[in-house]
């Protein structure tokens, strides 16, 4: 996944946990997923969007 790419999915979660946009988390979480399990080599999106997630509710 390219940076750009990275970094817009990424920009897209924050705006859909600010907006309680559950399907579009969702349908995030699932590309994460299958994105990770599809390129074990590559830095884990999912931990990015867990973290994100965290900090979130932390400061809710």
């Amino acid at each position: 996944m390219s940076y750009q790419t990275r970094a817009a999915l990424i920009a897209e979660f924050r705006a859909a946990l600010a907006t309680d946009g559950y399907d579009v988390i969702t349908a995030i979480y699932v590309a994460a997923i299958e994105h990770d399990a599809d390129h074990p080599d590559e830095p884990r999106l999912m931990d990015d969007l867990r973290a994100i997630a965290a900090e979130q509710m932390a400061v809710a």
